[in-house]
């Protein structure tokens, strides 16, 4: 069968004002004249509309220590919209799956122009390595999904001037797919009642109703599920699709024992809004698992 190579849509960035007005009031009181890096946390969901993409998103929870300022607020809307059979603390990032980022912060226009900002991707693409080769990313899947965020925020005039990253690793050779034209849909691939099968796993991964019940390596009230997971079926058809992290490739090989027909991909939440290609944070999830598994 023929190959193409497999090519990825852009992601792309958006941050609320009230990222910049957190961001106005700790330089103030907290930051100052330090220019030190800050880790900041955005929020990542599957594309829902065929129109547009979906944004990482950031906003005033996105620093460090925020979510105590803003539990009270996230609360009343959770309360509001009385989802059924959906945690509290979690309504409001339903599908919503957090990333690491690195804020680079300058005190002068000018200084965040002189920025390395070669040297900074680097530094973030070694970490990303380092991350993938001691297994730490299937640990902690959202770590291969890190971005870099370069700004300068003129307090005294209100402007902003910044620019977003999104690292990705360079494969020894590139990505290829057997689909004519990128992405073959689901159903195509395994069939309509299989690709049922499949998105009520992915979805009992992605929105479990009760964090009491859910695994630790899923969701909890205070840690939304991983952007990352695991697809087993043990009868090799998909009829019988259950979701897990990535950190139990081995142990799901292990089980299925030699010769079984079992099958175990890769999952993602994508957002891309087009069917032909994948979304930017695929990439350094296939050097994963080409690397690691």
């Amino acid at each position: 069968m023929d190959q193409s190579l497999l090519r990825f849509a852009q992601l792309q960035s958006r941050t609320d004002v009230t990222f910049w007005m957190e961001f106005g009031e700790r330089k103030l009181n907290e930051y100052k004249l330090s220019e030190a890096p800050v880790e900041i946390t955005g929020w990542l969901g599957a594309s829902t509309y065929s129109e547009v993409p979906t944004a990482i998103q950031l906003d005033a929870s996105s620093f460090p220590d925020a979510a105590a300022t803003s539990a009270a607020m996230q609360q009343e809307q959770a309360d509001a919209a009385a989802l059924p059979g959906v945690c509290a603390a979690s309504a409001t990032r339903q599908g919503m799956h957090q990333v690491p980022g690195t804020l680079l912060h300058s005190n002068t226009l000018d200084a965040l122009n002189r920025e390395d900002k070669v040297a900074a991707l680097n530094k973030v693409a070694a970490q990303l390595w380092a991350d993938i080769a001691s297994g730490a990313a299937e640990a902690e899947p959202r770590l291969l999904c890190k971005f870099l965020l370069l700004a300068h925020v003129d307090l005294k005039h209100y402007k902003v001037t910044y620019w977003c990253a999104f690292p990705a690793l360079l494969p020894p050779s590139p990505f290829t797919t057997d689909a004519a034209g990128g992405c073959a849909p689901l159903a195509s691939a395994v069939g309509p009642e299989a690709a049922a099968q499949v998105a009520a796993a992915c979805n009992a991964w992605r929105f479990p109703a009760d964090a009491a019940a859910a695994s630790a390596t899923s969701s909890s009230p205070s840690q939304p599920p991983a952007p990352y997971w695991l697809l087993h079926s043990k009868a090799g058809d998909w009829s019988d699709t259950v979701a897990a992290p990535l950190s139990a490739w081995s142990s799901l090989q292990a089980g299925a024992g030699a010769g079984s027909p079992h099958k175990t991909a890769l999952a993602l939440v994508d957002p891309c809004n087009t069917p032909e290609h994948p979304g930017w944070p695929l990439r350094n999830a296939l050097l994963l698992a080409s690397t690691r598994w």
